[in-house]
């Protein structure tokens, strides 16, 4: 397990009967660790991601992103996200269900934010949602397709870090979220941060 504030997103989705979530960054050196911790249970995860994080799985794991779609081991999206921050749902039989976001700057992860309230999980599914009426679902033909469109030089013109697609996380030593810790996120994230209840650490 790696330390620092992406421990917590696994804290979270680990043993849920549910995730859902919206991925404008990919996470890297995470995404093996994310898949296991969030289907720990059998759930079948549902992830909206840009059109740049697709084409980065594409091009980083295309057999492994193959497998995962032809055994329903996980539903992918592909469509717009409004803002730059990962949000996620994990619904949890045992325990409250919790949404959670996470908040990237120029230099990789910056903090996640985690909110039990039912207040602050039912904005994270309106917004979900939002997104995923937008979104098309990923078959294993589209992954073909792209595979073969980017083989033939018509990928993106950079590299997927370059492009601002990857994240990585940033090894400060965290501290809990609070109300000035979050930068550029826009009037949601200050919502989300000032509801009731939030548990979570920040950059």
């Amino acid at each position: 397990m790696p330390d620092g504030v992406v421990e917590r997103l696994f804290d979270s989705v680990r043993n849920a009967a549910s995730v859902r979530g919206l991925a404008p960054v990919a996470l890297a050196g995470h995404v093996e660790t994310f898949d296991a911790e969030a289907t720990t249970r059998g759930a079948v995860p549902e992830m909206v991601l840009t059109p740049a994080v697709f084409d980065h799985l594409v091009e980083s794991r295309p057999d492994r992103l193959r497998e995962q779609i032809r055994e329903g081991e996980f539903e992918f999206l592909v469509g717009p996200i409004e803002g730059r921050f990962g949000l996620w749902i994990a619904e949890h039989e045992d325990r409250p269900d919790e949404a959670g976001l996470l908040v990237y700057t120029d230099t990789g992860v910056g903090g996640v934010a985690i909110n039990d309230t039912q207040t602050a999980v039912a904005w994270a599914r309106s917004r979900y949602e939002a997104a995923r009426e937008t979104a098309e679902p990923v078959t294993l033909d589209r992954v073909d397709e792209r595979a073969a469109g980017r083989s033939r030089g018509r990928g993106l013109s950079h590299g997927a870090e370059s492009a601002g697609v990857v994240a990585r996380e940033r090894r400060a030593p965290p501290r809990r979220a609070r109300h000035a810790s979050a930068p550029h996120t826009g009037g949601d994230m200050d919502a989300f941060l000032s509801r009731s209840g939030p548990v979570g650490i920040c950059c």
